[in-house]
């Protein structure tokens, strides 16, 4: 080994972590292009005890474990220098393996500033190295080999009487059961932890104090832009990915945090991590590094999610970084006394400050399909379809789906009566027709969908009934899902956080669809020429029953109904005795070719007539 005697010029530079109790990963000062990069230097002198060695990811080398105090020595210089200023001099250099011996200070002044080599030998946590001929007469030398004599008669660290293996740090590198492991802590107080790596801006790597696991954690609720994995030739880093690293990196790479643990994402953990300074999550979204994430924004604690939403609307309005070529979508102009911080509450997905403040007032006619209605506007008096922001009912194709799951090489089941075929569609109904038909909700125009291929427009609302969001409510039921938006579409409910949460809590308690139940509704359909006979054999039943309970499921004309007997499950056509309304225009089967229909005119007054049972008498 050749050493290089180097000049006793002062450096100065700031300290970003610590790689072992005698080498200290550096940053210099003054950032130019010539010394941008981090670089190591270790400590002259001395030798630190080792740390443990990580398994290898193929397993063809196995773990180590730390030696005696090799854990604590790190400590010292992690709690010490981390993220301050520094000044060391060079006093020589082993070429073969680059390697900087150096004497450090902390500070700025090596004259006033601590000397760290004389620190550690005085807490007897490091070696101090043998050395012969001249460098044994060194008068720096010299004082080392009294501060060492000083530690041993002191019994300072590794000098001391205490038992060698009680100073190894028994690390677990992996997690048997990451979900176990989550659930068992949700309910303690947030963990201290020290960031070991940042992998990018939302991913880091934690040992969790004090049972020594080191986790990955990604943080709850926000995604930064991604870098380029490693070994990959044909990527290229997101835009702003490397500063949402350097953002975390600066502010948390071997700082002291509190973890709180949200959950569990492809074994790795989702948690938030506070730093003394704040959440560090607030902080990549205040500065446009990251976007909030709805799967993961249901996972926060109370209180969160509206101030992720809000910080992320400030970087958006700012335009940002990640933000720069933001373009707000514009609002839905129909809510009365929309004030500009209601807007605002509507473009970020999170509460308004007042619900009361913003939407119009409308009386419910009709429920459809479980999450659509038919309401009237009070303010013009005009009959409008609205449909239920960011709520899907089941449908159809959730029930194919299903079966062909199950049955993969059968035919698909043929669905004549959806309202009845299709699991918890009729429960869905019900819930919103018992508590809103008839009724006066207060209705609050989220976005307008546009017309699509075979789709017309959907105008998408929050409906309330006092304070009772009903697509929460339905969702919180199992009775229904929240729609999976894209990530960057603002067009969803105003409180579409909510309805993710409902969503997760009803699936925690396997309610509704996310039962292992049927939730199926069997009837017995009387009505139409085929069961015209079956009808007349019920009749006498039906008068020695007297008095049934029924909803009005159609109105033909103003006379005329279809009803849903509700102790019996029957449907059954149901003609007002002793009166007959005139006929609304209606579609009748073209003579000599049924498939195909026309329109038949009605008579005068019929129009009018089915208006007012339809108003009055359907879903009652």
């Amino acid at each position: 080994m050749t050493n290089q005697q180097s000049s006793a010029a002062v450096h100065h530079a700031i300290v970003k972590s610590i790689f072992s109790g005698d080498t200290l990963v550096i940053k210099q000062v003054t950032r130019s292009p010539a010394n941008e990069t981090e670089q190591r230097i270790s400590l002259n002198y001395i030798t630190a005890p080792k740390l443990a060695r990580p398994p290898t990811d193929n397993g063809s080398v196995g773990s180590s474990a730390d030696e005696p105090y090799a854990f604590e020595t790190r400590e010292f210089l992690r709690k010490k220098l981390v993220g301050r200023e520094i000044c060391y001099t060079v006093d020589f250099q082993i070429p073969q393996s680059n390697r900087s011996m150096c004497t450090v200070y902390l500070g700025k002044d090596k004259e006033t500033g601590e000397n760290i080599i004389e620190s550690l030998l005085s807490e007897g946590l490091v070696d101090l190295r043998q050395q012969t001929g001249q460098r044994a007469a060194d008068p720096k030398y010299q004082r080392l080999v009294i501060i060492d004599e000083q530690a041993k008669a002191n019994k300072r660290g590794r000098y001391s009487d205490h038992v060698a293996d009680a100073h190894v740090r028994n690390i677990k590198w992996t997690l048997d059961n990451p979900k176990q492991f989550v659930d068992e802590l949700k309910s303690q107080p947030p963990m201290d932890a020290i960031v070991e790596f940042v992998r990018d801006g939302n991913t880091v790597r934690c040992l969790l104090m004090p049972s020594y696991h080191l986790v990955t954690v990604q943080l709850t609720g926000i995604k930064c832009p991604m870098l380029r994995r490693e070994g990959s030739s044909n990527e290229n880093n997101e835009p702003f990915a490397e500063e949402a690293k350097q953002f975390v990196d600066t502010r948390l790479l071997q700082r002291q945090v509190k973890v709180i643990l949200d959950g569990v994402n492809n074994q790795n953990l989702v948690g938030t991590l506070l730093h003394p300074n704040g959440n560090i999550a607030l902080h990549l979204l205040k500065d446009g590094l990251a976007k909030c994430v709805d799967w993961s924004l249901t996972l926060l604690q109370p209180g969160w999610r509206e101030k992720y939403r809000a910080t992320e609307k400030y970087a958006k309005d700012s335009r940002l970084r990640i933000w720069k070529n933001y373009v707000p979508q514009t609002g839905y102009g129909d809510n009365e006394n929309n004030s500009s911080n209601d807007m605002g509450a509507t473009a970020s997905n999170g509460k308004s400050n007042d619900p009361s403040l913003k939407g119009y007032q409308a009386k419910v006619l009709e429920v459809m399909n479980g999450d659509a209605l038919t309401i009237r506007d009070l303010r013009d008096n005009k009959i409008r379809k609205v449909y239920l922001s960011s709520v899907r009912a089941p449908r159809a194709a959730d029930l194919q789906q299903k079966n062909d799951e199950n049955n993969p090489s059968g035919t698909r089941q043929q669905i004549k009566r959806p309202l009845y075929e299709i699991p918890y569609l009729f429960e869905a109904r019900e819930l919103l027709r018992k508590r809103l038909v008839g009724k006066v909700v207060r209705v609050v125009t989220d976005y307008v969908q546009p017309a699509s291929d075979d789709y017309p427009e959907k105008i998408c609302c929050t409906v309330y009934a006092g304070n009772v969001n009903l697509g929460e409510a339905l969702i919180s039921k199992g009775l229904a899902k929240a729609v999976r938006h894209r990530q960057d579409d603002e067009k969803r409910s105003s409180h579409y956080d909510d309805l993710l949460t409902a969503e997760q809590q009803a699936e925690k308690r396997g309610v509704g669809i996310f039962s292992n139940g049927g939730g199926l509704q069997r009837i017995v359909d009387m009505t139409g020429e085929s069961n015209k006979e079956r009808a007349k054999g019920l009749l006498s039943v039906l008068q020695r029953n007297g008095r049934m309970e029924g909803v009005v499921e159609f109105v033909a004309s103003g006379s005329r109904f279809r009803v849903h007997l509700l102790k019996d499950n029957w449907i059954i056509s149901f003609l007002l005795s002793s009166i007959n309304c005139p006929r609304a225009e209606r579609r009748v089967p073209v003579a000599g070719n049924p498939q195909q229909t026309k329109v038949e005119a009605g008579e005068p007054f019929g129009a009018e007539a089915l208006t007012y049972s339809k108003e009055h008498f359907l879903q009652r």
